[in-house]
């Protein structure tokens, strides 16, 4: 349930937090937000001091193919004049890489044999009774016919 739609129904902080499942401060912040004619959803991107050295760690990391460390950008950026800490540093590479990765995953097609092309496989003495004198069954596999080794792209 949507906490502004349980506020709504309950008129109650606690009650409308327990239907939604957060924490009653959550709902009273969302019902101020709404009197005061905001959404309380739509949050503005807080700037962070990183953000004018993204472009620069992007091109370091493409560059390296995602192999430079973020204790190597740091540095490089903090020759640049970045003032903020190394994990800091470390955030913003790990999503710069995430980004490169996402963007070079591979795609995987299904498998689209070709119609009656299909391997056969034939058992025998694989599921008859032995005594334990004659040892354990022995299972002989037998495969006939094409099997359809070429992908239909």
């Amino acid at each position: 349930m949507e906490i502004l739609e349980a506020y709504d129904l309950t008129d109650s902080y606690r009650a409308a937090a327990e239907l939604a499942g957060c924490d009653h401060h959550t709902v009273a912040r969302y019902v101020q937000l709404r009197e005061s004619g905001q959404s309380p959803v739509e949050r503005e991107h807080r700037s962070r001091p990183i953000d004018e050295y993204l472009d620069k760690i992007e091109e370091l990391v493409a560059s390296s193919g995602s192999r430079m460390r973020a204790d190597v950008v740091h540095r490089r950026i903090s020759a640049m004049g970045f003032t903020g800490g190394e994990r800091t540093t470390r955030r913003a590479v790990a999503q710069v890489k995430a980004r490169l990765r996402a963007g070079r995953r591979r795609v995987f097609r299904p498998w689209m044999g070709s119609i009656g092309r299909r391997g056969k496989q034939a058992w025998s003495g694989a599921h008859s009774w032995r005594s334990a004198a004659r040892g354990p069954p022995r299972c002989y596999t037998r495969v006939s016919g094409t099997v359809g080794a070429f992908r239909a792209r």
